[in-house]
């Protein structure tokens, strides 16, 4: 396979569980639980492709924050190159 770049947004999804209701516009709900995952269509897509046997690279931004570092792990996790990783 060749070795393809990826170029996109690095960002978490965060799933809600356990909601009272559905959201309503301006009132807080509360929820039981919560997970952080890797988010943004174009990680998700290189990660799938290194995992088939790819070679993925990726362009982008990550933030110098906690959601950022998780985001830069899972990459190298999959096997996802890229600039900084």
């Amino acid at each position: 396979m060749k070795k393809v770049l990826f170029v996109g947004d690095i960002n978490t999804d965060v799933i809600m569980g356990g909601m009272k209701s559905h959201p309503i516009p301006n009132k807080e709900i509360t929820c039981q639980s919560f997970d952080v995952c890797v988010g943004s269509t174009a990680v998700i897509c290189a990660s799938a492709y290194s995992f088939l046997g790819g070679k993925a690279a990726f362009a982008g931004l990550a933030g110098k924050d906690q959601n950022g570092d998780f985001m830069v792990g899972q990459m190298k996790k999959f096997a996802v190159a890229g600039s900084g990783l």
